[in-house]
């Protein structure tokens, strides 16, 4: 299994004095229910543009290739089209 921890460094008196917070997030805190479907009509309406942010793209017969490249860090963000 791949695994990679990246520690932050932290200053406890920058976070003191600069009145810093540290805060977690799961997936970027979007509520995919309501913000999916948003950004996917902002895309139909080429108001914003999502093809660009595609690293590469796998058939289904590709998705374990897919998944080596992406536990390796050798590709940002991939989809697997259902053709």
């Amino acid at each position: 299994m791949h695994e990679r921890l990246a520690r932050a460094p932290i200053n406890p008196s920058q976070m003191v004095y600069g009145e810093k917070t540290i805060s977690g997030t799961y997936y970027g805190s979007v509520r995919p229910n309501i913000d999916f479907p948003i950004l996917a009509d902002l895309d139909i309406e080429k108001k914003i543009d999502l093809d660009s942010l595609i690293s590469r793209t796998y058939r289904f017969d590709e998705i374990n290739e897919g998944f080596r490249l992406m536990l390796d860090g050798a590709v940002a963000r991939g989809i697997i089209v259902f053709d």
